[in-house]
């Protein structure tokens, strides 16, 4: 299970699953050189759901795919900018208020993840953090070299 991560690119993937029965929910995957996730096993054995995937080169590679496994994807995913605070300066909290002149918008990834219960009002924001706390692992281009 893979739940609450927030994966920030430069790299070639996001999100790697080999095998079957795999659990992807409530992440963040964006700006990578090739895909967003990867899953190696196909779509059918594998869980994924309330992810946003955006701005990577394919925001899928899917191991035997069809047309209808990528209509579902779109369906129970996003893709869309998450309106970080400041990315650049590798600062991957979400906007929840809205802050100057530039930016007014609240990032569209508050309450956007599974009702399991992590916050008070029963909504999970997508992404390592969560208005009631830390839930995941930021990994940012700075962080890969201890993933490789």
């Amino acid at each position: 299970t893979i739940d609450g991560d927030s994966i920030y690119g430069d790299t070639e993937y996001g999100i790697w699953c080999i095998g079957y029965n795999n659990i992807l929910k409530n992440n963040i995957s964006i700006n990578h050189k090739e895909s967003g996730i990867v899953l190696w096993s196909g779509v059918s054995d594998n869980l994924i759901s309330f992810n946003n995937v955006w701005n990577n080169l394919s925001n899928y590679w899917i191991q035997g795919a069809t047309d209808s496994d990528f209509i579902n994807l779109d369906l129970d995913n996003l893709s869309i900018d998450p309106l970080f605070k400041n990315r650049l300066s590798a600062d991957y909290e979400l906007i929840d208020q809205p802050q100057g002149k530039l930016r007014q918008e609240r990032s569209p990834m508050i309450d956007a993840g599974t009702t399991n219960g992590y916050t008070s009002d029963g909504y999970t924001d997508l992404g390592c953090y969560n208005k009631y706390g830390n839930l995941g692992e930021q990994t940012a281009v700075e962080d890969w070299e201890a993933y490789k």
